[in-house]
């Protein structure tokens, strides 16, 4: 476990954002009101089963990202596009940077 702790400052999200081409770009026909997960992973860690058994409150467990590192948008475990952590009216969202190519 790491006990060097930072706090890292988050980008405000700019009002002009959300100009380009979308993610599915008109692919879904009748499929657009389904609903799916999407799921943000800032970072990852492997641990073992004691070191997990062993975590308390409190304790940092250290990712492979850095503050300001990209973040993948997951679709049903697939990385879908990559972006940044920006914070949107006391919330927080991810910025599209990239889209992954989707197959039609």
């Amino acid at each position: 476990m790491n006990k060097d702790i930072r706090r890292s400052v988050l980008m405000e999200l700019e009002s002009d954002a959300g100009s380009g081409e979308s993610l599915l770009a008109g692919r879904l026909g009748l499929l657009g009101e389904l609903k799916v997960d999407l799921d943000a992973r800032v970072g990852s860690v492997r641990l073992s089963l004691s070191a997990l058994g062993g975590l308390k409150a409190g304790e940092v467990v250290t990712l492979d990202s850095q503050p300001d590192g990209s973040v993948d948008m997951l679709l049903n475990g697939t990385v879908v596009a990559r972006g940044r952590l920006v914070v949107v009216n006391d919330f927080l969202g991810v910025q599209v940077e990239t889209l992954s190519s989707l197959r039609p």
